[in-house]
């Protein structure tokens, strides 16, 4: 996906009606159609709202000292969260992200991840008086998107009744279903930063599934507080997700880019084909030994990859080959890549 967003691209999206959900099944061969859109209308919704575009960083950026990899827009953010005087403007970002969580479960035969660990995310941070209009806002983009408000319900922890008092009347006016959720467990609906005495409050966002009428989450807004009080409020949802919960797909690694080189099928292709697009990612990152953190993570990836390779038969060659269509995908070049990850391949392999 070397190039998100062209030009030329926007120009013709201008004025136009949503597109890709005039669709009825998921064509891979429209993902990069499906991305350019779904980017379009976030920065054209919270635009309109008066948000100011963010500058992305690297996937190893050390403006987040708590992680290894960028894995969320509010990494990028969270210097917002310590500034004296609070928040007073609101930005959206499109960042890429690496969460690496998949690596506890590759060589698990049972275990076979929803989530994709590298994908591209959109996000935004506003002070908190604006939790509404961030509702308000991430509502126009789904109806920007044609998605229709019986498409669309708010889950919302019974405890937070604060925060239900506030969206109840945008859920209204643009008559949304809002789930009260009375389940004993919160934890789909708090959230810690790695910062001392900070935490958030959130509800998610869920879309119906048109084959199965299930809601599934694509994204979640969260209130973020301290012991002194709010301190902003942030979107965060994924493209990978948006698009596999619009067309009802098994997960976000089918929707994702990997998925135009290695032909997804569920099970251990879609476990390897995760484990590839993630080391690709590292590899671009020019990541060093004496990172051990990161490299330690690059390791368990390329272990990943053995293991899963030789469940679903791909030579080494293959595995080259597709680390250099996917370098392409993504930046546009092919480099040294694949040569670099074969011999990292073959010198884990004789250990």
């Amino acid at each position: 996906m070397c190039d998100l967003l062209n030009e030329n691209y926007l120009q013709n999206m201008k004025n136009e009606a949503p597109n890709f959900l005039r669709e009825k099944e998921f064509r891979i061969e429209q993902l990069d159609f499906y991305f350019q859109e779904i980017i379009f209308k976030f920065k054209e919704s919270f635009k309109s709202f008066g948000y100011k575009e963010y500058r992305p960083v690297s996937l190893i950026s050390e403006i987040d000292h708590s992680v290894r990899f960028i894995g969320s827009t509010i990494n990028v953010f969270k210097k917002y969260l310590l500034k004296f005087g609070g928040l007073n403007d609101k930005y959206f970002l499109i960042q890429k992200c690496l969460r690496t969580r998949n690596s506890k479960t590759f060589f698990n035969d049972l275990i076979f991840p929803e989530w994709s660990s590298y994908f591209i995310a959109l996000g935004t941070i506003s002070p908190p008086e604006d939790l509404i209009k961030t509702l308000d806002g991430t509502i126009d983009f789904l109806f920007k998107l044609g998605i229709k408000n019986n498409q669309i319900r708010i889950n919302i922890y019974y405890q937070d009744g604060d925060l239900l008092k506030c969206i109840t009347n945008s859920c209204l006016v643009n008559n949304l279903l809002i789930n009260i959720d009375t389940t004993e467990n919160p934890s789909s609906y708090r959230h810690k930063y790695g910062l001392d005495k900070i935490y958030g409050r959130n509800f998610n966002i869920a879309i119906k599934n048109q084959r199965t009428e299930e809601f599934k989450d694509i994204g979640n807004i969260t209130l973020i507080e301290n012991t002194c009080g709010q301190l902003a409020v942030e979107v965060a949802m994924g493209v990978s997700t948006l698009i596999s919960r619009i067309f009802g797909l098994s997960n976000s690694i089918e929707s994702s880019i990997i998925s135009k080189i290695v032909p997804f099928k569920e099970g251990f292709t879609s476990k390897f084909s995760d484990a590839l697009s993630a080391t690709v990612m590292m590899l671009k990152q020019k990541i060093k030994s004496k990172d051990r953190g990161r490299y330690y993570l690059l390791r368990i990836y390329v272990l990943a990859l053995l293991y899963l390779g030789d469940k679903v038969n791909f030579s080494f060659e293959e595995i080259k080959i597709f680390a250099q269509n996917y370098e392409k995908e993504e930046f546009g070049i092919i480099s040294d890549i694949g040569d670099k990850l074969i011999t990292y391949m073959e010198k884990y392999n004789q250990k």
